[in-house]
């Protein structure tokens, strides 16, 4: 389309936005396809314009001669309501001199607005808005012909809407992604590695990540992180020490990723997640009788429902929107939940009391927090890194100092500190005999599961065989029947599929173990691979005396995996002692032994 400027670009004493208001549809179509109807609007303008300085301007330069010091300047007024021009203003030694004009069309008069009323304190003359209804009447046909002339091109374009779509879609994407990879390349980030859908092994791996929104130019100092996240992370650290910047910037790496774009980082891989969320900090809402904990409880609720083993979830200081004790069970629950589903994602949190409790995690959780050093001056100091290690220590006060706070708050402060922490420890040193359950210490680290990770399937089906012998004694070799394997994709045999008690151990992908019993070894494995994945390998014997037996086997097993360090999701049911007659046999077994 040609550039088809407004009337007022050439006519000095033509007011622009009048112009504007009136002539919206120039530039909409080429000027050739409406060439009358332009060359119409033109001429009305130029007509209107003349009888302006003709007729107006004369007034308006008499009145400023005859203006009293402190009264208004007359000028000549766009009205937008009525879309007209008239003069506004004018002295009383103009009206009565141009008032008496000989000539009617050139003597000034009071104009009428859109509802036919007398303005008093506008003036105008006859010829001023003759011409003025003859160019809003050219702007309203040049509208009408310029909308026809749309209405051709749009019914010409019809048969090719939907390619004209596609095309301007795609230069849309075009340019926002060449806007993308010209202003990340400027910024030195990289293109990232994404991992096949099948595979669940492989860490998410960044190298060197920045936050994205901190450029190289700007003031603040930017610290490249380095982290490796192969399941849920508890984060510690002191306040003002990078949390939530981490947060922020692995959820955006993420996304970034999924989305196919460049990366704030050196190098990345990154699993494909069927969801990505990223829950800070929120605040009470009272038009939905909300405090700030029950907001921070629905949010987490919906988090844990939306979540699945192919999800990155972070979550930044859920729980300090209740009392500390029970803020911090409730975080420790959260952890052990979104473990517990297979989430890979990081928990930050000032709740150490979260570090000990007895939460039963998967052997890729671990604890991580954000560095600190020791300045020249003797202060605590964050490095704004994080590196593995737990961090009990807030900085809270120190923080405190840095942004301003009072001395005499600070000492006082300081002083209710040093009360609490003492009084804390007396306490705890009261109630540590009976009061509650100590730690259990089937917790797996990580650095033990790595070792069974990789282990064959026939070392848990030799420990099974090893706790049947316990319980049922040492059979002859006709009698005894060795330990069925079952690798992934595989079935049981036909013959001990349904209707025979049995006890099994089974291996998922991410290294935990499951032992149970059973009389359908088939159901039970076909369950388990729906809630576990189809990649499961399935260890199992078969028992003789029943049920009671099996169950007694059963815990026998757990308690001699539980004892060499396998990974267990049944670790609580070893806690049966004597479940399925296991005392009384263990020691029949140990007499026949003597």
């Amino acid at each position: 389309v040609r550039c088809d400027p407004l009337s007022s670009s050439f006519l000095p004493f033509f007011p622009r936005r009048f112009a504007f208001q009136n002539e919206r549809w120039r530039g909409r179509v080429r000027r050739d396809t409406v060439p009358d109807a332009v060359d119409k609007v033109d001429a009305a303008a130029t007509s209107l314009h003349d009888a302006i300085v003709d007729d107006l301007l004369p007034v308006l330069e008499r009145s400023d001669e005859t203006r009293k010091v402190r009264a208004k300047r007359c000028e000549v007024e766009h009205c937008q309501r009525n879309n007209s021009l008239w003069l506004r203003g004018v002295s009383k030694a103009a009206v009565s001199e141009f008032e008496s004009s000989s000539s009617p069309s050139t003597k000034l008069i009071h104009p009428r607005d859109r509802f036919g009323r007398e303005l008093a304190d506008r003036w105008t003359t006859q010829n001023v808005e003759d011409k003025l209804e003859l160019y809003r009447q050219s702007c309203r046909e040049a509208q009408a012909a310029v909308a026809g002339q749309l209405r051709m091109l749009s019914a010409s374009l019809q048969p090719f809407v939907g390619a004209l779509i596609a095309c301007s879609t795609l230069s849309t994407i075009s340019l926002a992604i060449n806007a993308h990879i010209s202003k990340t390349q400027s910024k030195g980030w990289t293109i990232p590695h994404l991992l096949d859908p099948d595979d669940c092994k492989t860490p998410f791996q960044v190298k060197d990540f920045e936050p994205f929104w901190m450029d190289g130019t700007a003031d603040l100092k930017v610290i490249p992180n380095t982290v490796d996240i192969d399941g849920m992370i508890i984060l510690t650290g002191p306040n003002m020490a990078g949390k939530s910047t981490i947060l922020r910037s692995l959820t955006s790496v993420a996304l970034l990723s999924q989305c196919g774009l460049m990366v704030p980082a050196r190098e990345c891989t990154v699993p494909r997640f069927d969801s990505i969320t990223l829950r800070m900090a929120s605040s009470d809402s009272p038009s939905e009788g909300l405090s700030g904990f029950a907001v921070e409880m629905m949010e987490i609720k919906c988090v844990m429902e939306e979540s699945s083993s192919s999800s990155f979830v972070c979550v930044d200081e859920l729980g300090r929107g209740t009392e500390a004790t029970h803020g911090t069970a409730i975080a420790a629950a959260v952890i052990e939940k979104l473990d517990h589903l297979g989430c890979r994602g990081i928990f930050a949190t000032h709740l150490h009391g979260v570090l000990d409790c007895d939460t039963h995690l998967s052997p890729f959780a671990k604890n991580m927090r954000m560095g600190t050093a020791i300045t020249s001056e003797g202060k605590m100091r964050p490095t704004w890194q994080i590196e593995d290690g737990e961090c009990r220590e807030s900085l809270a006060i120190q923080t405190a100092a840095d942004c301003g706070l009072e001395d005499d708050v600070l000492r006082r402060a300081q002083t209710f500190l040093q009360n609490t922490t003492t009084n804390g420890s007396s306490a705890r040193r009261n109630t540590s005999s009976s009061s509650f359950p100590p730690f259990s210490s089937s917790v797996v680290s990580s650095s033990t599961v790595t070792n069974y990770r990789n282990n064959d399937i026939s070392d848990l089906a030799s420990g099974l065989v090893l706790a049947r012998n316990l319980i049922e004694g040492e059979k002859d070799e006709e009698d005894a029947a060795g330990a069925f394997v079952v690798l992934k994709n595989e079935h049981p045999p036909a013959k001990v599929s349904y209707g025979c008690s049995v006890v099994y151990v089974i291996r998922d992908a991410n290294g935990w173990t499951y032992v149970g019993e059973t009389e359908s070894i088939a159901n039970r494995l076909k369950s388990h691979r729906q809630k576990y994945g189809s990649d499961i390998d399935c260890a199992f014997v078969t028992v003789a005396q029943g049920k009671s037996t099996a169950r007694a086997i059963e815990t026998a097993a757990i308690r001699e995996f539980r004892s060499q360090g396998v990974p267990m999701k049944s670790d609580f049911d070893g806690s049966h002692e004597n479940f399925g007659g296991i005392s009384s046999r263990n020691s029949s077994s140990s007499n026949k032994a003597r």
